[in-house]
């Protein structure tokens, strides 16, 4: 049998015959897989000698298929026979090229490409979990995106336990890759691993065994030795040893069982606390706000009134609403001025950018107000606060807008307001129904409430994005609300967000915009996810089912172009919220560069590179963020705080 069957594949391999399909390899092989194999090894051992002068190496291409097949498709496959066979064949070819081929480079050349492959293909065969190995490469490679990567590890826990041909798991070749990177000092790998291994560590299914986080932890001490053994060679290798450190923070096992919460934020290298350089500039940065100091700032004398929730601490917006004489709108849009208060350059504001945004915190938090801000207290919640009866510099955005919701004229002007009103939105919904003794707050209430409905008519939302942000926890993000108070706000704010945007966009003057892009089908997919979800458990439950579908809808981003699908809006950014929300302070700076003066060629060149730079760091620490935060929940449920 063995020699009939050594001659038909000598044949197959010659070209004498047609290679073999499936059903002859099944037929040939269902007897005894492993006398197929050596029958196959016997014929590559003769391509392999009598190569270059009977054989081309691409023969063995052959050789490979049919191994590839049996193995598939047969239990009985002896794994370790196969390494025996491929040892003696590599013998064979290390014999052949260094007894028979001295003075013949190419065939030495070729052979040692095939030993190669075999080798590779050995790997392969020998491999059960091929595919699993494959798809931990491509996570860790090919998407590049970790919102991607949360879901694969949301929908497939199992992902983060499997191993690859070494026996290594994703956990360690992320480990492997992270050394590399900071070898190279490649900035761009050494965040996307750094937030790779944060994302895992936010899962209740990965577990670090304790084998594992001394070797990691002995490791990057023997590198820190190595790379800091003397202060020059510490300051030289200063990106090295920070890589290294985060690493530190985010292996290193906590010794007590109770958690402090800047032990969570260590390891997501978050700071809870500000520098004392930043506090003290903070602390002696008193201004005396009046005419003669600030020539440029226009006295906004308007009735101004702030709204907002009962708690909150940074009041960073206000608005004013009078009718004119033509039965137009001017509505006033004042946005608490960072840049008023200090340089762009400034350790305070360049401190905002690396925080990214305020994290918001149950009060039950121990060790903090319920919040980390961006900037110290002292100055969002107080000096650059627009508290009421307090002249506060702003940067207001006047609309002239008539009876169609049509804006006929605006300007953006550097202001001082002074807030007549600080309102809580329960307060303002009361005087929307019942009306106000004070006649000032009345009127603009009133005239609030009619803009805001031209606004609703003028401009309309995707209502798929409007219920899931309705319903969505993301504290970086203005909350969709559709009624009263809430929607005054919204739409004002929405309004400012896109006038600023068009107004870069007209000029093609560089700005962060906040893009948001989701294909029509997905949208009409939700739609009808959700109303079937709704004709099963009612429609009273609608808003909760939105809520299911949050984590498959995609978020909004930064980048230098793009539209927000959401909105329905060309150009949108965010330019309202500077005391929490590090993009607005970035708008804000390029509206002083691009609005406030006439431009140069070289200050907007600058600017593009300023913008690229801090939308990267936005994109490196806003997951992060997010984990820190889901973190400290989970610490909280666990009472370990």
């Amino acid at each position: 049998m063995m020699e009939l069957l050594e001659d038909i594949l000598q044949d197959s391999i010659k070209g004498k015959r047609d290679r073999l399909g499936n059903a002859e390899l099944s037929f040939y092989a269902k007897d005894d897989c492993n006398v197929f194999i050596s029958t196959l090894f016997h014929c590559l051992q003769e391509i392999v000698e009598k190569y270059p002068d009977t054989y081309d190496l691409y023969d063995a291409e052959l050789f490979f298929d049919y191994v590839r097949f049996i193995r598939d498709n047969n239990d009985e496959f002896d794994e370790e026979n196969f390494k025996k066979k491929v040892a003696k064949i590599n013998k064979k070819i290390d014999y052949i090229i260094k007894e028979k081929l001295k003075n013949k480079k190419k065939r030495i050349k070729e052979l040692t490409i095939f030993k190669e492959e075999l080798d590779e293909f050995k790997s392969y065969i020998t491999n059960k979990d091929n595919l699993e190995t494959d798809f931990i490469n491509y996570l860790l490679e090919s998407p590049r995106n970790i919102k991607y990567i949360d879901m694969v590890f949301e929908k497939m826990p199992d992902v983060m336990q499997i191993k690859d041909e070494r026996g290594s798991s994703l956990f360690s070749n992320i480990i492997e890759r992270y050394f590399t990177a900071i070898d190279k000092e490649e900035a761009n790998d050494i965040a996307y691993y750094k937030n790779l291994l944060l994302l895992m560590n936010t899962k209740r299914e990965f577990k670090i065994l304790e084998k594992d986080k001394k070797r990691i932890l002995t490791d990057i001490y023997n590198k820190v030795n190595s790379l800091a053994s003397d202060k020059k060679k510490a300051k030289s290798n200063t990106t090295k040893l920070k890589a290294l450190e985060d690493l530190k923070n985010i292996i290193k096992p906590q010794v007590s069982k109770k958690i402090a919460l800047n032990d969570i934020a260590k390891k997501y290298n978050i700071d809870i606390n500000f520098k004392s350089n930043v506090i003290d500039t903070v602390k002696n940065h008193k201004i005396e706000l009046n005419k003669d100091n600030y020539p440029d700032r226009r006295f906004i004398k308007d009735y101004v009134l702030s709204i907002d929730g009962e708690d909150s601490i940074e009041i960073d917006d206000a608005l004013s609403c009078t009718k004119l004489s033509n039965g137009h709108y001017l509505l006033g849009v004042h946005i608490a001025s960072i840049l008023g208060y200090f340089d762009y350059a400034s350790d305070v504001v360049q401190t905002a950018f690396d925080r990214v945004h305020s994290i918001y915190l149950h009060n039950k938090v121990k060790g903090s107000e319920g919040m980390i801000p961006i900037f110290p207290l002292d100055f969002s919640a107080n000096y650059g606060s627009l508290l009421e009866g307090q002249d506060r510099l702003t940067r207001s955005y006047l609309f002239e807008i008539d009876k169609k919701g049509n804006i006929v004229k605006e300007e953006f002007v550097k202001s001082i307001i002074n807030n007549n009103k600080q309102a809580t939105y329960d307060e303002i919904n009361d005087v929307i129904e019942n009306g106000s003794s004070n006649e000032e707050l009345n009127n603009t209430v009133k005239n609030l409430n009619e803009v805001t409905k031209l606004l609703r008519k003028k401009y309309k939302s995707n209502e798929i994005y409007e219920l899931i942000k309705e319903n969505n926890d993301d504290s970086s993000e203005l909350k969709v609300k559709r009624k009263g108070s809430q929607e005054i706000v919204y739409r004002a704010m929405t309004l400012t967000g896109n006038r600023v945007a068009n107004y870069f966009a007209d000029n093609n003057y560089p700005c962060l915009y906040r893009v948001h892009n989701v294909p029509e089908k997905l949208n009409e997919k939700i739609e009808s996810l959700v109303n079937s979800l709704v004709d099963n458990y009612g429609g009273d439950q609608k808003e909760k089912l939105y809520k299911l579908v949050t984590e498959i809808y995609p978020k909004s981003t930064y980048d230098l172009k793009g539209s927000h699908t959401g909105l329905k809006l060309d150009h949108y950014c965010h330019c309202t919220s500077g005391l929490r929300r590090s993009a607005d302070i970035m708008v804000e700076h390029a509206l002083e560069i691009c609005h406030d003066k006439t431009p140069t060629v070289e200050e907007l060149a600058d600017l593009h590179i300023e913008i690229l730079e801090k939308r990267d760091i936005i994109k490196e620490k806003e997951d992060a963020l997010d984990w820190f935060v889901g973190d400290v929940n989970k610490s909280l449920r666990m009472k370990k705080f």
